[in-house]
Order: C-alpha cells, then structure tokens, then sequence
C-alpha cells in the first residue's frame, strides 16, 4: 500500500466541517479523510454507494426507534401460528400496532403519511414481494401479496394495516383476503 500523498480540491465548507470532527474524534485530518475514502470504497465494492450506505443506517435507525425488531422468518411464522391459537388477542394486537403506526406517521408527516408508508413498507417488510399503496381523492388502496402468507399471517398482517388506515384518519370501507392477496381500501374521515 502507497503512503504516498496526493492533493486534492473539496468545498471549503466541507473541509471546515470534517476537520472539526476529526478534531472532536482525536484526529489527524489526513487519517480521518483516508478514513472516509476507505469507507466509501468498501461501500462501493459491495454495491452501494457511501449515501445510500448512510440512508439505510438512519432508516434501520428509525425503525429500531418505532419499535421494530430484527427476527428469523421461521421463527416469526411459527409465532404468528402460536398466536393465532388466541386469535381475538392476536386481531387486536396487531390491529392496535397498525392504528400506533398509522398516527406515528400522521403525526410526523402530516399529508404525506400515506407515501412515506408505501416508501417505508417497500423497505421493512422484506417477505412481501408485492405491495402497492395507491392514493386517489381521498380514497387510499392498499393491496399485498406475498407467497408466503399462511392464512393466520394474512388475517394478522390485514389487520394490521386496517389499524393503519384507521390511524392515518381513513374509515376502512373495504377488507378482503383472495388467496395470498390482501386488498382493502379506505376513505378520508372528516377530522
């Protein structure tokens, strides 16, 4: 490895900024800069760029802080199953879980709740390869699929996003499961 050095041109702005932390962090500007080049390589070699790499740690973060956690699939879909056996319990649990996230994201932004959920759910909910969220006047539709939906899953997860709707302000005006597919649509309440 060359420890030879090269110059090169950066906003001053920019150049203000990282030296102050690389103060705060105890140091060098040269190691600190090297230290962002190496970062930003390491994320381009896997296929990310150092943005991208920076936008996913601040949205695992955010979910991380609204609750979420990290859990193997089949061990998620056997608890799902267990639950089930108390199924009234389990409606209202992950019914109240989606009102908690429908008013969480109406509450932090307001009139673009229902796309930052679409944004959002296209992220997190990993096992569900179709889901689409379209607005039209005040009606809202959301339709899921996922081969992986047992029929307890569906029933869970629908009644999750009917809690949702419901904390966005939206009256769930309809509700159905066909096969591995989830199709509710709901309309604006005067608030």
């Amino acid at each position: 490895m060359s420890t030879r050095r090269k110059t090169f041109a950066a906003r001053e702005d920019l150049i203000d900024t990282v030296k102050e932390i690389a103060r705060r962090k105890g140091y060098s500007l040269y190691d600190y800069v090297n230290e962002l080049f190496e970062a930003a390589i390491r994320a381009e070699k896997t296929g990310y760029s150092i943005s991208g790499v920076v936008e996913e740690i601040l949205f695992i973060k955010q979910v991380r802080e609204s609750g979420f956690i990290l859990v193997p699939e089949n061990v998620f879909q056997a608890m799902v199953k267990l639950a089930y056996t108390r199924r009234e319990e389990a409606l209202k649990a992950w019914w109240e879980a989606g009102l908690w996230m429908g008013k969480s994201y109406r509450a932090k932004y307001g009139g673009e709740a229902v796309s930052r959920f679409r944004d959002m759910a296209h992220r997190i909910f990993w096992d569900i390869p179709e889901l689409e969220v379209s607005s039209i006047g005040d009606e809202v539709e959301i339709v899921v699929t996922s081969p992986k939906f047992s029929q307890e899953y569906a029933e869970v997860f629908k009644r999750m996003l009917e809690g949702l709707l419901e904390g966005l302000s939206y009256s769930v005006i309809n509700s159905e499961i066909i096969g591995k597919t989830i199709r509710l649509k709901g309309r604006l309440r005067n608030v």
